[in-house]
């Protein structure tokens, strides 16, 4: 939602190895500010919070890791920014993460069956589109 808040392209909400991450453009990456990319990057908790109320801390180790490496310091200097964000879009966002729940329930369940790492697409650029 934040990404997409910023006019960045997202072309696919996936799970890699069993996590979760936003695809974009490199050319989209690359137009965007360093406070942009901290903000996204603490997209992930700051939805965790409002939606679920609570936050999966493997999830924020790795987002503050890579914020870490960008330069960005700690992830809650962007979480304020990234929660008013999403509630500026709550309607919006709501119905994305309806929608990415439901999907990820059912990938985890065919995932049980399938002996390979967890890698899947969760919405699609289309998908994402149409909410």
């Amino acid at each position: 939602m934040i990404a997409l808040h910023f006019g960045i392209d997202v072309f696919a909400i996936e799970v890699i190895n069993g996590k979760s991450q936003v695809s974009i453009l490199q050319n989209d990456y690359n137009r965007m500010t360093s406070q942009e990319r901290f903000i996204i990057l603490a997209g992930g908790v700051a939805g965790e919070c409002c939606f679920f109320k609570n936050h999966d801390l493997d999830g924020k180790r790795d987002d503050e890791i890579k914020l870490e490496k960008a330069g960005g310091g700690s992830i809650e200097d962007y979480l304020s920014d990234a929660m008013a964000i999403l509630s500026a879009n709550d309607g919006r966002f709501n119905r994305l993460n309806k929608e990415l729940v439901r999907k990820w329930e059912t990938a985890k369940l065919e995932a049980f069956f399938d002996a390979g790492p967890e890698n899947y697409v969760l919405l699609s650029k289309s998908e994402i589109d149409l909410i």
